[in-house]
């Protein structure tokens, strides 16, 4: 069973990371792990697609908005090829952080005009 703020994470930054992979990764396999502990939330997305380093294309906007994301939820995200072939999705957060962070449209909404 899912947690308020594991809901909140998958939903701001897991959604948008497998999107991205069945979007531009071509990809045949999406692993998606979420692990929670008494210190941070660990959310993890990987594929067996092309990588992002072999497709010549520059971080994109999802990437900026997930960066964005990640660092108002007071956590941070990292993105690589894997040497196997894909591309890993990382995002990491204070457990804390998580629990106290309210997210959604409202609130995104109001990031936005600050």
């Amino acid at each position: 069973e899912l947690h308020r703020h594991e809901c909140r994470l998958w939903s701001s930054m897991g959604v948008p990371a497998v999107n991205n992979a069945i979007r531009h990764s071509r990809c045949s396999r999406i692993s998606i792990k979420l692990r929670s502990g008494t210190k941070s939330l660990v959310l993890t997305v990987d594929d067996d697609g092309v990588g992002m380093n072999d497709q010549g294309e520059t971080a994109g906007m999802g990437l900026s908005i997930m960066d964005y994301r990640a660092r108002a939820l007071g956590g941070s995200i990292a993105h690589e090829s894997r040497p196997t072939g894909g591309t890993r999705i990382r995002c990491v957060f204070p457990a804390a952080q998580a629990a106290m962070t309210e997210w959604g449209p409202d609130t995104d909404e109001q990031a936005r005009s600050a």
